[in-house]
C-alpha cells in the first residue's frame, strides 16, 4: 500500500525503468453512495505485472501519478466513472 507522496514518486520511478512505451492498468474506487460529492478512496495500479494499491486519502500530492499517466498508455475497464475521478 502506497500512503505517502515520496513512496509514490519512488514507485513511479521504478516503473519508468524498462521498456517503452509505458503500459499501465488503473482502476479506482470511490465513495459516492450518498448525495455528497464523491471521494476517491483507492487506486489500483499495475505496470508490467507489478500491482500496488495507492491510498489517495493519505497522499497529499497525487500529481506525480497524473504526470506518469500523461506519458503512458493506460488500460482501464468501464472507465466512464473512473475518468470523473481524475479531474
Amino acid at each position: 500500500m502506497i500512503e505517502t507522496t515520496p513512496r509514490l514518486v519512488q514507485h513511479l520511478g521504478q516503473c519508468l525503468q524498462g521498456a517503452e512505451p509505458f503500459l499501465c492498468a488503473i482502476d479506482t474506487e470511490a465513495d459516492s453512495l450518498h448525495r455528497y460529492r464523491e471521494s476517491l478512496c483507492l487506486i489500483q495500479f499495475a505496470v508490467r505485472g507489478d500491482s500496488v494499491l495507492i491510498d489517495p486519502l493519505a497522499i497529499e500530492d497525487l500529481s506525480p501519478l497524473g504526470n506518469f499517466l500523461l506519458g503512458a498508455t493506460v488500460w482501464m475497464h468501464g472507465a466512464d466513472y473512473d475518468m470523473t475521478m481524475f479531474k
